[in-house]
């Protein structure tokens, strides 16, 4: 039986009557969209199809639509099936050493669970635990079973902790081989250098740390450790890189140029700091010839001279060029791509400002000072952005910043993107799983911390190069 069309020409829907009263149970019809009002009964129901008062307090609630035809598995004395319920698994980096394991109570799943290779029941906190490396966390997933009777949700590890996990347990015997091995040559070139004598063991250990990483890192150092000549030993490493950038503050920019004329194997006219537009990255003033309109034989309109005894005339305007060769005017030539300078020295203003003519000189190495306020992170700064992708295009990057609070997460998202963009590529999801990201009424509130202990371990391993004078008591003067 179809329904039939209410007011609006629309075809009526069925529902039921479950208010409570003499009514309830009935079934009728009602405009779809409630716009006209259309109210009929349907008396076409089964005469099979009862609805006593009493069992209404037994059945669980259901759609108000009233179905099309009575299945054969339709229970009429008891209630509906309920759905399966979801079980949850939850991995997390419970320590830098550990990743725990939350699982709901199953039958099935717990005897997964307690034969798992090197896994740990903890009675205080309720957990699983197993070693913090790429394969026991990798054998433990494949373990987990796939059955239809069990309605599993499985939360796993986030990207930049499985990438960094591997990264530090993972590597093949090969390629951490191979990095050492590269590392040890560097160092093996660095150590006839005056400044390689110079510096103290934990500045040397750190060195061999940032080579390990292909020379990118955020040196943290306590002020006073040295993190200058350190940064300035990473450059020395990679001089095949050369041209080195050096992003500073303005009040520092002198002071650079002394540390590197005095430690690096260069002279003075290898270093260069940029003061304006005059002189961007080194360029010099080139002159082009350009002429002048306007210039006529004799001042006034037009007039006409007779030539040696001719009958014939010359008409001279305005709009003719007299002009001689020698005179001129000077235009910018634009920035020397390819000028003798090893060391650019240029402050954070100015390189946002002339961020186009830094981009078109493809610097691979570049030493950031003062990260901790230059690149503290700013929603929505299209000169930061501009800065960032210069910073993230360079092959060696060293940060030095005297803050790195991971209280804080907000701030740091700029100088963790910049030096590692394949683990932290778009803020949205940083600040939800790192800042505690919540929806309110006129925004995203990202002023809180979450998962610091999986922060600070993708930080210590893969970023930040941190050490305090106590722990380097020994080799301080």
């Amino acid at each position: 039986m179809s329904n039939p069309p209410c007011r609006c020409g629309r075809d009526s829907i069925s529902c039921e009557v479950k208010k409570p009263g003499p009514n309830r149970g009935k079934w009728f019809w009602r405009c779809a969209t409630q716009a006209c009002g259309y109210f009929r009964w349907d008396t076409s129901a089964s005469k099979f199809v009862v609805h006593p008062t009493n069992a209404y307090a037994q059945a669980q609630p259901h759609s108000t639509r009233r179905p099309y035809a009575l299945t054969l598995n339709y229970d009429f004395t008891g209630t509906a099936p309920k759905p399966q319920k979801k079980t949850e698994i939850e991995f997390r980096l419970h320590s830098p050493q550990h990743i725990s394991i939350r699982a709901d109570q199953n039958p099935t799943l717990l005897p997964v669970l307690e034969n798992m290779e090197n896994v740990e029941w903890n009675d205080e906190l309720q957990l699983w635990i197993i070693p913090a490396t790429a394969q026991s966390y990798a054998r433990a997933l494949q373990q987990i079973p796939v059955a239809p009777n069990l309605n599993l949700e499985v939360t796993r590890l986030s990207n930049a902790l499985r990438t960094v996990l591997q990264e530090t347990t993972g590597m093949s015997e090969h390629t951490a081989f191979v990095r050492e091995a590269e590392s040890e040559e560097a160092i093996h070139k660095l150590s006839e250098t005056k400044l390689w004598k110079t510096l103290k063991r934990f500045q040397r250990d750190g060195v061999r740390t940032i080579l390990r990483r292909q020379g990118r890192a955020i040196v943290v150092d306590e002020p006073g450790m040295g993190r200058r000549l350190l940064a300035l030993t990473v450059a020395l490493a990679y001089q095949d890189d050369w041209p080195v950038l050096i992003v500073c503050p303005a009040e520092s920019t002198t002071k650079w140029k002394e540390l590197v004329r005095e430690w690096m194997p260069v002279d003075s006219n290898d270093i260069h700091i940029t003061t304006g537009k005059v002189n961007l990255l080194g360029k010099s003033a080139s002159r082009k010839r350009k002429k002048h309109k306007g210039l006529s034989v004799n001042s006034g309109p037009k007039r006409k001279l007779r030539r040696g005894g001719s009958s014939s005339f010359t008409t001279i305007t305005e709009d003719e060029d007299f002009s001689d060769k020698d005179q001129s005017d000077e235009e910018d030539q634009g920035v020397s791509l390819y000028s003798h300078h090893k060391f650019h020295i240029i402050n954070y203003k100015l390189a946002r400002k002339f961020q186009k003519q830094i981009q078109e000189r493809h610097f691979r190495a570049v030493i950031c000072d003062d990260a901790h306020n230059d690149l503290k992170y700013r929603a929505g700064s299209r000169q930061q952005r501009f800065l960032t992708e210069v910073l993230q295009a360079a092959p060696r990057l060293v940060m030095i910043s005297e803050e790195f609070n991971l209280n804080k997460p907000f701030d740091l998202f700029t100088q963790l993107s910049v030096l590692r963009h394949d683990l932290f590529p778009e803020f949205h999801r940083y600040g939800k799983n790192y800042c505690n990201g919540k929806q309110e009424i006129f925004g995203w509130d990202y002023s809180g911390a979450k998962n610091q202990v999986e922060l600070k371990y993708i930080v210590d391993n893969a970023i930040c190069l941190k050490r305090t004078k106590e722990e380097v008591q020994e080799d301080l003067p």
